[in-house]
């Protein structure tokens, strides 16, 4: 439509009240608290579009998202108005005109997630990650780590993909750092599949405190098991970073408790 322009977003956002990223009826979505709050601002309806739709409970540093502007709008006044509009939780951190080609999901070309697990009783952050029931220690978790790289079906490690969707993703990199608080897990991939990094996190701290072997562990990598571990629970979770080819340094997530992301 003529006049009509793409507008990236840039997302910063506490998911710990909200039921996920996905518009459903009657209950609090970080998609429908945007698109509410974009539809006020242009005075028409708006449909946003997201890099990935993160589950309930689960946070975001770098989420970008993508729209079809109704009505032309400076961006800075856009800015000022979301600060004001949207609930606290949630922060619109950029916002820039894209090509029309552009897409928040497909146009991606790397995704990455951070978890955060916790050693010790930390009241500031423990709605921000976890502290596991296993023994373990980073160092243990970093030797785990180097065996998930690589590009193969992930299926046994997801749940509910969406009807036709590959379960094919190429694990780039999975990285431990030790924290002041325990240790920062990081996965990087072309794309990922719902709950499929929880599910890994889940599966390197039971291998790392033994509860899987290194041969069952294998087997789970290779498909070949009848299901991977457990997921660990969202609150550690956080979408950190999509990145694109037409990113500038203005598109570099904001500093949280998942750490700089370069």
């Amino acid at each position: 439509m003529k006049g009509v322009k793409r507008v990236r977003l840039n997302l910063a956002y506490d998911g710990t009240d909200f039921h996920g990223w996905q518009v459903q009826p009657r209950i609090p979505t970080i998609q429908g608290e945007l698109e509410t709050a974009l539809s006020s601002f242009h005075n028409a309806p708006v449909r946003v579009y997201a890099a990935g739709r993160t589950d309930a409970g689960v946070h975001a540093a770098g989420q970008v998202v993508h729209y079809d502007a109704p009505t032309p709008r400076v961006h800075s006044k856009l800015l000022r108005a979301m600060e004001s509009m949207l609930p606290d939780a949630i922060r619109v951190t950029g916002a820039r005109d894209v090509p029309d080609t552009f897409h928040a999901r497909f146009r991606a070309t790397e995704r990455v997630y951070v978890y955060n697990l916790l050693r010790v009783r930390d009241p500031f952050m423990e709605r921000f990650g976890l502290r596991p029931a296993v023994s373990w220690n980073p160092e243990d978790l970093a030797a785990v780590a180097q065996r998930f790289p690589g590009r193969r079906d992930w299926s046994l490690f997801a749940t509910q993909p969406d009807p036709g969707e590959s379960t094919i993703c190429e694990l780039r990199r999975v990285s431990v750092h030790s924290t002041p608080f325990g240790a920062r897990v990081v996965v990087v991939a072309d794309r990922f599949l719902r709950r499929m990094v929880r599910t890994l996190v889940g599966t390197m701290l039971q291998a790392a405190s033994g509860h899987i072997s290194a041969s069952e562990l294998e087997e789970m990598l290779q498909g070949r098991a009848d299901r991977a571990g457990v997921p660990v629970a969202p609150q550690g979770l956080a979408l950190a970073r999509v990145r694109y080819e037409l990113d500038t340094n203005e598109d570099k997530p904001i500093s949280t408790v998942w750490g700089d992301i370069p």
